[in-house]
């Protein structure tokens, strides 16, 4: 069976999502920068400040302007960059893309899987807090109030005790429904994880 090449380049394309920094256009904020600062016009220069470290690069402002360290931290981020891009151009072989695919359709069922558990902790939580209400507007009522329980198509007599009961029977068994679910979705979660590590560790990206 062949590999889908158009699925798995879109693939690739989401999974390495690497930023372009252009190292000049750097230099040009940094210089426009310190000179907003001689000009005194600090909204400026924390305006370009912000939009530096949103790059990555950290300024640290000297009596004399910008130092020699942020030429070196500049270095440093673009040869982050420079690695990334290298690691966006890994070829893969057959064996490597299948593995990949193989695991991209396991996560997507991991997340699936993850959805439709967290929509049944959801329903349970909200049935748990439905059972709860009515247990506590019971407990207000009269001992000999008339209560009845529907069956199917039927209502049967039962008194304000064994309702209370009955429902507290019926929150232990959300509870443990409960903490079943949410077990089964960290496990989810985890595998979940375990999945996109090995995908990531197919494409080199850390």
């Amino acid at each position: 069976m062949g590999i889908d090449l158009k699925s798995f380049n879109k693939t690739i394309k989401k999974v390495q999502k690497i930023s372009k920094i252009n190292e000049e256009e750097i230099h040009l904020l940094i210089e426009e920068r310190n000179l907003a600062r001689a000009n005194k016009d600090f909204k400026k220069s924390d305006e370009i400040r912000n939009k530096l470290e949103i790059m990555g690069i950290r300024l640290k402002d000297m009596e004399n302007g910008t130092n020699e360290m942020i030429n070196k931290t500049i270095q440093n981020v673009m040869a982050r960059k420079t690695n990334a891009r290298k690691r966006s151009n890994k070829k893969l072989d057959e064996s490597q893309k299948k593995e990949f695919l193989e695991l991209q359709q396991q996560a997507g069922n991991l997340q699936r899987d993850i959805r439709m558990v967290s929509g049944r902790l959801n329903a349970i939580e909200r049935e748990t807090k439905m059972s709860q209400t009515t247990s506590s507007y019971i407990s207000e009522q009269p001992d000999d109030i008339n209560l009845f329980r529907s069956v199917g198509k039927g209502f049967f007599y039962q008194t304000k005790q064994d309702t209370i009961s009955k429902l507290d029977s019926v929150v232990a068994s959300l509870a443990k429904q409960h903490t079943e679910s949410n077990d089964r979705k960290q496990y989810l979660e985890h595998r979940l994880a375990s999945t996109e590590k090995n995908m990531k560790d197919i494409l080199d990206i850390p």
